[in-house]
Order: structure tokens, then sequence, then C-alpha cells
């Protein structure tokens, strides 16, 4: 992938390769692959109904969301190909209901189909009110991120979470080895083996 996919499974069920890794896939949900993975997916008998999203957010930016929704968007749609690490290669919404979701999405494409007047700007109306449905989503159910093969890693992962939230704070490892309950020297390693960057890369990338 050379764009962000949003991959809406509005019915079925089947597993979504990426890489090496494969991760059972339940509709209604929205899975989000990162810039850069090459993946599949495979369903079972009964099929899927899906309608891929490309997000081309290098030249195409989204939409301006509400304040209260703009620091939850970066937590499960990547907005740079930098922030990739290795847990955000794909990131999985489920949701609780199809409707309103397949509802937007079939609207979309009709409006792109059948290009009416106005059709671009309703396009982006719905495309915002898609965006607001999955940060919606994300705040109150959560969201799915790959496993790590290491056990054991319940202080990276709340430290991280910590991270996406204070990356506009002023950080020092200490503040964060503390925070962790770990010498500075062994979250280093730690993180790095975690994420796949280092802590400072990771709230650069974040900033």
């Amino acid at each position: 992938l050379d764009v962000v996919l949003l991959s809406c499974i509005l019915r079925g069920r089947g597993r979504h390769i990426i890489g090496e890794q494969t991760f059972e896939e339940v509709g209604p949900s929205v899975a989000v692959t990162h810039y850069g993975q090459h993946h599949n997916i495979l369903t079972d008998e009964t099929g899927m109904d899906v309608i891929n999203v490309y997000l081309d957010l290098q030249n195409f930016p989204l939409p301006a969301l509400p304040a209260e929704l703009q620091p939850v968007l970066p937590l499960w749609l990547p907005l740079h190909a930098a922030f990739k690490h290795r847990l955000n290669r794909i990131v999985r919404l489920q949701m609780p209901d199809p409707e309103p979701m397949t509802t937007l999405l079939l609207s979309i494409m009709r409006e792109l189909k059948e290009r009416p007047p106005g059709f671009a700007e309703s396009v982006a109306m719905q495309f915002k009110l898609f965006l607001i449905l999955c940060c919606r989503q994300a705040m109150s159910r959560g969201f799915v991120l790959p496993k790590s093969s290491e056990s054991g890693l319940d202080r990276l992962e709340k430290l991280r979470t910590y991270l996406d939230k204070s990356y506009a704070e002023e950080h020092t490892l200490e503040s964060p080895a503390r925070r962790a309950g770990l010498s500075r020297t062994y979250l280093c390693r730690a993180f790095r083996r975690y994420t796949g960057k280092r802590v400072f890369d990771y709230l650069i990338n974040r900033r």
C-alpha cells in the first residue's frame, strides 16, 4: 500500500493477513492498514461485504474535526507514513451497529458514481461524518492493536498509551522509566523491541 487503507467490513467473517501475521475480522468493523504494508483478506465460505476507502493523506488532507475529537483521530488513523511502528501496522475498530457506517459509505459511493450537482461537497461532509463516527467508536469502545509476541508487556503498553496522550509535554528519559517501573537502560531496549522505535523517536513522530 502506498496509501492508508480502511477496509470497512459491513458483514461477514474472515482473516486479515498483514505480512506474516493473521488477524480474525468480523463485521461490522473498520480495519485500518498503514502505509507500506502487504495485506490480504481471506473470507470464509459465506463471503464478506467490504467497502475499501483509500486515503492519500500526503496529498489530500483530512477535514478538520471538532476540537474534542482531534486528539482521538491520530490514535487510530496514521496521519503520516513516519508514524508507523510495530504495533500500528493495522488498527481495528469494532462497530456495534452496521447501519450508520453502511448508510454513509453507500451514499458516498452513489455521489461519486452519479456526480449530481454539489457532489464533491456532499462527499466531503459525509466523509467527515464517517470520521466522527469512527472517533466516537474509538472513544467509547477502544480499538485493537496487533499483539506483540513478547509476554508481560502491560507496563510498556500503558506507557505507550500515556505517551500518545502526553506527547506535547516535555519528557526526560527518567520520567517514562519511572512511570513504567523500569531502569532507563532497560526501558530503552524494551520499548524499541516493543514498538520498533526508540522512546524519543516515537515522541518526535507523534508530535
